[in-house]
C-alpha cells in the first residue's frame, strides 16, 4: 500500500514539474539527454578519370613492398699521410672507406624510382623536413658486410642496408605522400588530384553546414516558438550558431573522383544548441 502511495506520489510530482515547465516555455533538459541529428552535404569539382595502372620498371617501388630488398654499395679509404702509428693509420682509412660507403649509399637510394619520372631524390628536394629522417634511417640501417685490405694498405668497405623499412620513413602512414605512392597516378596528376578532390571535399562541408542551419531553424526552441523564430528576433544568436556549426567535425565523408563528387556528414545535438542558445540569450 505505502508503495503504490509512493509511486502515485512521484507520477504528480513529475507531471507538475512538466506542467509548470510547459506554462514557462520550454521542458527542463536532463545533462544526459541527447538529440543528435546528422544533416549530408554535397558538392563537385571537375572530374578526374583516374588510370588503373602506370608502367613500372624494375627498381620502381610499391607502397610498403620494395622490388628490391636490399642495397649493396662500396666505399674505398686511403691512408692519411700524417698518422702517428701503424693502428691510427688503419683507423683512419676504414673510418674514411666507411663515410665513403655512406655517401655511396645515399646516393644510390635517392636514385631509386616512386613513380615514374619520380625518385626519392626529388622527393626530399621538394619536402626537406624528410631528410633527416631518411639520414637517420641510412646511417642507422648501413651494416659493415666485408672489410679487405688493398694494396698502398687502401681499405674497401662494403656496406649493406635493408630496404624495407625505408617506406614508413618517407610515407607515414594516413600522409598524403602514402596515398599517392599508394595511387595509380603520377605525381603531377596526384598533385592534380588532390587540388579537386579538396575543392570538392570543402564544397560538401559547406552544403552540410548551410543545409544544418536550414534544419535547426525548423526545430522547436521551446513549446511556443522555433529556433528560427529566436534567430530572428534575437540578432546576437545568429554568430553564436555560426561558430557552432563550423566548429562541427565531419563524421562521414566519400569522393567519387571519376564524377568530382564528395559527400560530407556532420552530426549536430539539438539539445546542446537549445542550451547555448538560452545562455547566450541570458
Amino acid at each position: 500500500m505505502r508503495l503504490c502511495f509512493r509511486r502515485f506520489a512521484v507520477t504528480c510530482f513529475v507531471g507538475a514539474v512538466f506542467a509548470l515547465a510547459a506554462g514557462c516555455g520550454h521542458f527542463p533538459v536532463m545533462p544526459w539527454q541527447k538529440e543528435l541529428i546528422r544533416v549530408q552535404g554535397y558538392g563537385w569539382s571537375e572530374p578526374l578519370p583516374v588510370p588503373t595502372s602506370v608502367d613500372r620498371n624494375a627498381s620502381q617501388v610499391e607502397l610498403y613492398g620494395w622490388a628490391q630488398r636490399t642495397l649493396e654499395v662500396n666505399g674505398e679509404g686511403a691512408p692519411p699521410p700524417s698518422a702517428s702509428s701503424p693502428v691510427q693509420r688503419r683507423l683512419y682509412t676504414e673510418r674514411a672507406a666507411y663515410s665513403d660507403a655512406l655517401r655511396a649509399m645515399t646516393l644510390e637510394v635517392g636514385k631509386i624510382n616512386l613513380k615514374e619520372g619520380d625518385t626519392i631524390a626529388q622527393l626530399l628536394a621538394r619536402m626537406p623536413d624528410l631528410k633527416p629522417a631518411f639520414d637517420d634511417f641510412v646511417k642507422k640501417g648501413a651494416k659493415e658486410k666485408e672489410v679487405t685490405i688493398g694494396s698502398n694498405d687502401y681499405v674497401n668497405v662494403r656496406l649493406q642496408l635493408d630496404l624495407r623499412d625505408l617506406p614508413a620513413v618517407l610515407f607515414p602512414e594516413g600522409s598524403q605522400q602514402a596515398e599517392a605512392l599508394n595511387s595509380n597516378l603520377l605525381p603531377d596528376q596526384f598533385e592534380r588530384f588532390v587540388q579537386t578532390r579538396d575543392r570538392a571535399k570543402k564544397a560538401a562541408v559547406l552544403d552540410a553546414q548551410r543545409r544544418a542551419l536550414e534544419t535547426l531553424k525548423a526545430m522547436p526552441m521551446d513549446s511556443k516558438t522555433t529556433i528560427g523564430q529566436q534567430l530572428f528576433a534575437h540578432s546576437e544568436l545568429n554568430p553564436v550558431l555560426g561558430r557552432y556549426l563550423l566548429g562541427l567535425p565531419v563524421v562521414e565523408e566519400s569522393y567519387v573522383p571519376e564524377q568530382g563528387s564528395a559527400r560530407a556528414v556532420i552530426e549536430l545535438d539539438l539539445v546542446k544548441v537549445r542550451r547555448l542558445l538560452r545562455a547566450s540569450k541570458s
